[in-house]
């Protein structure tokens, strides 16, 4: 698939105008006429070396991309001589106020039709809102041969109500005008790239379409799964290079590929063309409560991640809750919570129920009053999983596994830094942890039987090279838990 185009880059903003076609399986091409408005990353790039306030960045940006600025871009207010028969327009935008205004305008000859923030005003056209105003809306808008009168083409004008707000409270973020009645899939593959790049799902019967019209994302396979559809991924076709993403909804959770960042672009994690990485949830309540044995506080909710690429990569991402727009529990001060850790329970068994038994959990590097934080979460490249929150600690979340006979792996960054050995042992026979840190950094090696009490504890202190040594005297199966500066890796010991 393949754009012909002419690029007229204009201060912050962009208008490219496409003389070929759009899709490759089209017969006719585009004249001219295909209009495309959308916000400047290279100018969001060179602002953001200069240390600005947060509350500024967020004005100008939406899901951690830049919005048309009007104030400063040089935008036409209107486009004249564009506007024919059979057209199709994309819109997304986002306004603070709940009143009506209408937002851009089609005229040609004596007919008119007019796109509000909240309706379309227009005979013989079809138009869909996706999203609520306040928060993000992506309006496809289908208009036939017999919707637009006369003989010489029309005029597309932006209001004023988006024109002159100097104080970003009513955006426009993206625009694409194409001079032709676009087909159903067409429309779904254009929805799915403005849904990735805005994070406003799109509706929950509708597939998720790269730009050849491959689905990513198939409602039927996907179905408990269809709340909140969000996700990243690069399509250049479109010029999608999304690495972080958050729903419109604010349902408290962010994702992006290594660290998140306070843009889009300033994240610089380079992924190939065709890559995505999308997400939904089963639409449960997020509070966590005590599972049936009291070991562990869970939530219902459960999100199934979906990985998709034509190369075997792996993807390291960065999970950030929010607890003021996803409050979790009440009960954070409770003597019973004193000793529990937050951790990323991901199961990729593939069974029709969340599997806690086989899941692999990962402790949150950060859990402070705002936010919970995980870091160096791996994913597959062309992998479906499971993932939820647990509340627990060390030793419950450690015994749920050995029930499984399976031993987390809570950071493979350990991964060959130190080494077990010889296991197996014999009752009262040593094992060893010969360690080969790159820098010194603070250990704890921890203990823990079948039934998750702690056998022993000890602190290393602070170690680069170093040999610890132990015995155990009574037969069966152990874990052995090592924290290096915070991060924790949990390995199986037999002893016979």
């Amino acid at each position: 698939m393949k754009i012909s185009n002419t690029n007229l880059f204009i201060n912050f903003a962009f208008l490219v105008v496409i003389s070929n076609t759009i899709f490759s399986q089209e017969k006719k091409p585009f004249n001219g006429n295909f209009i495309w408005i959308k916000g400047n990353e290279i100018a969001i790039k060179s602002n953001s070396n200069i240390a600005q306030d947060e509350t500024e960045i967020l004005k100008k940006t939406f899901n951690f991309n830049p919005i048309v600025d009007f104030s400063k871009d040089k935008i036409l207010k209107e486009y004249k001589k564009r506007i024919e028969k059979q057209s199709s327009l994309f819109l997304v935008f986002k306004c603070a106020t709940s009143d009506e205004n209408t937002l851009v305008a089609l005229e040609r000859g004596t007919y008119k039709s007019t796109i509000s923030n909240r309706k379309l005003d227009s005979d013989g056209a079809t138009a869909t809102y996706k999203g609520e105003s306040k928060t993000g809306v992506i309006v496809s808008f289908i208009y036939n041969k017999n919707s637009l009168i006369g003989k010489k083409n029309g005029t597309m004008s932006i209001s004023d109500f988006l024109y002159n707000d100097k104080l970003f409270e009513n955006q426009l973020l993206e625009l694409i005008y194409i001079p032709k009645s676009v087909s159903t899939k067409q429309k779904n593959t254009i929805e799915s790239y403005l849904s990735l790049k805005y994070g406003i799902s799109l509706h929950e019967d509708q597939n998720y379409l790269n730009s050849k019209g491959d689905t990513i994302w198939n409602v039927k396979q996907d179905k408990n799964y269809t709340k909140r559809v969000t996700g990243i991924g690069k399509d250049l076709f479109f010029g999608l290079n999304q690495k972080q993403s958050k729903n419109t909804t604010l349902d408290g959770l962010t994702i992006g590929l290594n660290k998140i960042k306070s843009t889009n672009v300033d994240n610089d994690v380079v992924l190939k063309d065709k890559s995505f990485i999308l997400w939904g949830d089963n639409g449960k309540t997020a509070v966590l409560k005590k599972c049936d044995d009291g070991t562990q506080k869970r939530m219902k909710r459960i999100w199934k991640f979906k990985s998709i690429s034509d190369s075997s990569a792996k993807y390291k991402v960065q999970i950030k809750i929010d607890k003021k727009q996803m409050p979790l529990d009440g009960t954070l001060n409770d003597d019973d919570d004193m000793n529990k850790f937050m951790w990323l329970a991901i199961d990729t068994s593939n069974s029709a129920e969340f599997n806690y038994a086989t899941a692999e959990y990962s402790k949150a590097t950060v859990n402070s009053k705002d936010e919970i934080v995980f870091d160096n979460v791996e994913l597959n490249s062309n992998s479906n999983c499971l993932f939820t929150i647990v509340k627990a600690n060390e030793n419950h979340v450690t015994a749920t596994a050995m029930d499984s006979n399976k031993v987390p792996s809570y950071d493979s960054n350990l991964s060959g830094k130190y080494k077990l050995y010889p296991n197996p042992i014999s009752a009262n026979d040593k094992f060893s942890l010969q360690f080969n840190l790159k820098e010194t950094s603070n250990v704890t090696v921890q203990i823990v039987d079948v039934n998750g009490k702690t056998i022993k504890s000890k602190n290393l202190g602070f170690i680069d090279d170093y040999l610890y040594s132990d015995s155990l005297s009574v037969s069966g199966t152990y874990l052995i838990l090592v924290t290096v500066n915070g991060r924790s890796e949990t390995n199986k010991l037999i002893v016979k």
